[in-house]
């Protein structure tokens, strides 16, 4: 449904990525978590699902910098 390329720094080394975001929706929600390396570990400390308003009103930094307006986008042109 997107895609975009970001740069950004993380500890001192600079990044080039390349991102995809799907809208799948599902009937239950399981995070797993087994994968993760060391690192995501010590920086990933939550996950939960957002609402677009949610997105729009938090203090937190979330990228893409207009998810909330791209989920709108969706539902209003078939993603449902």
């Amino acid at each position: 449904m997107w895609h975009e390329i970001t740069e950004f720094s993380y500890r001192t080394r600079a990044y080039r990525q390349e991102q995809d975001f799907f809208l799948f929706r599902v009937a239950e929600w399981r995070v797993d978590t087994a994968g993760m390396d060391e690192d995501e570990q010590q920086t990933i400390t939550e996950h939960r699902w957002w609402s677009a308003a949610e997105i729009e009103a938090t203090e937190e930094q979330i990228f893409p910098a207009d998810l909330a307006g791209l989920l709108r986008r969706l539902v209003l042109v078939g993603g449902r």
